[in-house]
């Protein structure tokens, strides 16, 4: 997005809609607790990598639609382990040995009858879809042990009773793919309204 029309010392502010709740961005301070984004350096750089991540997601849009189908799963839960997995970055290794946007383990991808390169987008969504399917049919649909077994593995969801295991990475791990998700379900456009000549406001809404 790129935001034209301001003058060098003008900022964008932040604020929610006391009336309707919504989070606005205007070239106005509204609000008292607006928040400026742009002309903050700070608040640019957390733009600008807001951005980047935007990017990345839309750069496997179409892998992450057709394997959705395939395996029938919601796309943003495929986007939220990406996310949380590598933060789209197809080169990412864990210390543990696990491969590319869903850190999938060369093991796991051999014992599911998925082969090829894991740093490959195209196999590496395929297997990581194709696991994280086979779990939610294990544990009927419930997403959380799902997610649970995808991290630590299905022998501890099952050890620790069909419920999520209590380790803090693994319950960290739920927590924030499953806001991701959320997040991902409500991500819309955004638009631009002209209030009056020289005035533009930004909405999600």
């Amino acid at each position: 997005m790129v935001l034209g029309g301001l003058p060098a010392e003008a900022g964008v502010y932040l604020f929610r809609d006391e009336t309707t709740g919504k989070m606005v961005l205007s070239d106005v301070p509204a609000s008292a607790t607006a928040r400026r984004l742009i002309g903050d350096p700070k608040e640019e750089e957390t733009i600008n990598q807001f951005v980047t991540d935007r990017d990345r997601v839309a750069l496997y849009a179409g892998l992450i639609r057709q394997h959705a189908r395939m395996y029938n799963l919601p796309e943003p839960l495929i986007k939220a382990v990406i996310q949380a997995e590598s933060s789209f970055n197809p080169e990412a290794v864990s210390h543990k040995g696990a491969v590319g946007l869903m850190q999938v383990m060369p093991a796991t991808a051999k014992d599911i009858g998925i082969l090829g390169d894991l740093k490959d987008p195209r196999v590496n969504i395929d297997a990581g879809c194709r696991y994280l399917s086979m779990m939610l049919s294990r544990f009927k649909g419930q997403v959380p042990l799902a997610l649970a077994a995808y991290n630590a593995g299905p022998e501890a969801v099952v050890y620790a009773g069909t419920a999520v295991p209590n380790f803090p990475e693994t319950k960290a791990y739920v927590n924030n793919v499953i806001d991701l998700m959320n997040r991902f379900k409500t991500a819309g456009t955004v638009f631009v309204v002209e209030l009056s000549a020289g005035r533009f406001l930004l909405t999600n809404y």
